[in-house]
C-alpha cells in the first residue's frame, strides 16, 4: 500500500510540474512549512493525519528529486536505528548510548536502569554493583571516555557476576580478559 501511495503521489507531482520545475531547496522549504502546520495542530490538539500526510508528500518529492524512493530512505533509516540503544532524558531528547553524556544521565536520573558503571580508566567499578539493563538484559559497562562494553546476561556465568560484584579496581583490559570480547 505504501508503494502504491508513493507512486500515486509521484504521478500527482509530475502532472503538476513539481518534479520538473521545483528544486530540492524549494521542496525543503515546503517541508518546513508543512512541519510548521503539523506543529501548530499538535499544539492545538487537532487531528494531524492530513499534516503528516502533507509532510510525506513533500518527502516523497524530495526522495524522488534525490534519485531515490521514500521507502528506501525509510529502510536506510530503520537499519541505522534498529540496534541503537539509549535513554530518553527528561526533556524528551533521546541520548544515544555512545554519547559522552549518557553515563552521567543514567547515574543521575536512573541509577538502577543500567549495568555496571566505571568511574575512571583504569576503571574503578562502582563498588561492584552488577545491575542489568532491564530492557535488553545486557550488562553495560560504561567508561569515562564514552566507550561501552555490552555483554548479554545469559553469556555471563555466576563466577563472572561474582567477580564483578566484589571487584573494586578493575581495568578495561582485565574485563576483556575475564569476559572476552562482547558478542552483542
Amino acid at each position: 500500500m505504501l508503494e502504491l501511495l508513493e507512486n500515486k503521489t509521484l504521478e500527482w507531482s509530475q502532472a503538476r510540474g513539481l518534479l520538473k520545475n521545483s528544486t530540492l531547496q524549494a521542496q525543503m522549504l515546503k517541508l518546513v512549512s508543512e512541519i510548521g502546520e503539523l506543529s501548530d495542530n499538535i499544539a492545538k490538539g487537532n487531528d494531524v493525519k492530513d499534516d503528516i500526510g502533507d509532510c510525506l508528500v513533500v518527502l516523497t518529492n524530495l526522495a524522488n528529486m534525490s534519485g531515490t524512493k521514500l521507502s528506501k530512505c525509510w529502510e536506510v533509516a530503520y537499519n541505522d536505528i534498529k540496534d541503537r540503544k539509549g535513554i530518553m532524558n527528561e526533556q524528551g531528547v533521546f541520548i544515544k548510548e555512545t554519547d559522552p553524556s549518557y553515563a552521567k544521565l543514567v547515574r543521575e536520573h536512573n541509577p538502577d536502569a543500567l549495568g555496571l558503571y566505571a568511574e575512571t580508566d583504569p576503571i574503578l567499578v562502582n563498588k561492584g554493583e552488577s545491575r542489568l539493563d532491564p530492557f535488553t538484559t545486557t550488562l553495560v559497562l560504561i567508561f569515562d571516555d564514552g566507550t561501552t562494553l555490552n555483554y548479554l546476561a545469559e553469556d555471563l556465568t555466576t563466577h563472572h557476576k561474582d567477580f564483578l560484584k566484589y571487584a573494586e579496581d578493575i581495568t578495561k583490559s582485565e574485563i576483556l580478559e575475564l569476559l572476552g570480547e562482547p558478542k552483542c
